[in-house]
């Protein structure tokens, strides 16, 4: 695999932007419009800052990805992403009753 390349999945292209050992990164783009940023001064890179802290606690709780990936997404420390689950009341120590 080489940076530049698509990456077929599901029927989904995913435009390879960064290799991290054998883990291929891949790009989301959104679209917001400029008012929102200029109602709430934002720059473009806090607003990204913004998405990646939402969307790392989200993928964490509701999907089950390692606290190693999300802090890769939300781009911190995992000692950092820990620190951003408290302070979301998010638990690490989640336990499952295989039996339930």
């Amino acid at each position: 695999m080489k940076i530049g390349q698509h990456l077929w999945k599901k029927n989904e292209i995913c435009d390879i932007v960064a290799l991290h050992g054998d883990v291929i990164m891949c790009q989301v783009a959104i679209q917001i419009p400029e008012a929102v940023l200029y109602d709430t001064h934002m720059t473009n890179i806090q607003v990204n800052d913004y998405a990646r802290k939402l969307i790392a606690p989200d993928y964490y709780t509701r999907h089950h990805v390692s606290i190693s990936y999300c802090s890769q997404i939300a781009e911190m420390t995992e000692e950092d992403f820990i620190k951003l689950l408290g302070q979301n009341n998010i638990s690490i120590f989640q336990f499952y009753d295989k039996n339930a």
